[in-house]
C-alpha cells in the first residue's frame, strides 16, 4: 500500500503545487466541468482535517472551472470538507466510489463543517461532480511522494 506516511506529507496532498496539478486535471476533465458550467455552478471549497481550526487548502470554482487552488486565505467557504489522515490516506490511494460515500458520511468520516451534504448529493450534477473530484485526487496519487 502507498499511503502517505506521516503528518508533514499529508500537507503535500494540499500544497500550492497539489493544488495546481489538482486544478489543471480538473479543468481539462470535461466530465467534471461540462455539467458545473451548464449549470453555472460557482463555490468555494475548503479541504482539511477534522479538529483543525480551518482547512489547509481551498479551490474557487466559477462556472465550473477552478480558477482558483491552493491555501486558504479565510475565504468565506460553501463547502468545508474534513476528514482525518488515514481517510484522505484511503481515498487518494483508492478513490472514493459512491457506494462508500454514504458510509463515509454516516461515520462521520467525511465531515462537512460548512455545507450541506445533502443538498450537495440530491442535485445530480453537482454529485457527479463531487464524486469525479476525488476520482481526480486519485489520479493524482503519483504526485504526493
Amino acid at each position: 500500500m502507498a499511503y502517505i506516511e506521516d503528518s508533514e506529507k499529508i500537507n503535500q496532498l494540499f500544497s500550492e503545487t497539489w493544488m495546481m496539478r489538482f486544478s489543471e486535471t480538473w479543468n481539462s476533465d470535461n466530465s467534471i466541468i461540462q455539467p458545473l458550467s451548464e449549470h453555472s455552478f460557482s463555490a468555494e471549497i475548503g479541504y482539511g482535517l477534522l479538529g483543525e481550526a480551518q482547512p489547509l487548502a481551498v479551490i474557487t470554482i466559477v462556472d465550473g472551472y477552478i480558477e482558483y487552488a491552493g491555501e486558504y486565505l479565510g475565504q468565506q467557504l460553501d463547502w468545508d470538507m474534513r476528514a482525518n489522515e488515514q481517510d484522505w490516506q484511503q481515498w487518494l490511494h483508492y478513490g472514493l466510489p459512491i457506494a462508500r460515500l454514504g458510509l463515509m458520511l454516516s461515520c462521520k468520516r467525511l465531515q462537512f463543517k460548512q455545507g450541506n451534504y445533502r443538498q450537495l448529493l440530491r442535485a445530480t450534477e453537482i454529485s457527479g461532480a463531487f464524486l469525479r473530484s476525488f476520482e481526480l485526487m486519485h489520479t493524482l496519487e503519483k504526485h504526493v511522494n
